[in-house]
């Protein structure tokens, strides 16, 4: 007598488990709406939109009296001025005037001739 975990069957259930995802993420989803995708907004009602956008900035007010606020008056200036400092070299990656190799040091690289 077989098993029905044999791998025949392991592979047919592996089938219609992969098969059924298939269908079920491209038939059984909700399907976009192509005519947002197709469609462009004409661009009368883009410029309306900024239009309308502009006029809500130029209607909003500033409450000047936050300034007078004891809140807004006890706060400190807590910055710290920088010093100008020198730069350093013009080309950081050149290599040093103390480490530029010479004739001794390159024949001891290259071993004992």
């Amino acid at each position: 007598m077989k098993s029905f975990f044999s791998k025949r069957n392991i592979y047919i259930l592996a089938g219609v488990i992969v098969l059924g995802l298939i269908w079920y993420f491209f038939f059984s989803g909700s399907t976009p709406a192509t005519d947002d995708l197709l469609s462009s907004t004409p661009a009368a009602t883009e410029g309306d939109q900024l239009l309308t956008a502009l006029n809500q900035i130029k209607s909003l007010t500033l409450n000047a009296g936050i300034f007078s606020n004891p809140a807004f008056e006890n706060l400190t200036d807590s910055s710290v001025t920088l010093t100008p400092e020198t730069p350093g070299r013009p080309n950081p990656f050149a290599p040093l005037p103390a480490f530029t190799p010479s004739s001794t040091s390159t024949n001891f690289l290259v071993g004992s001739q």
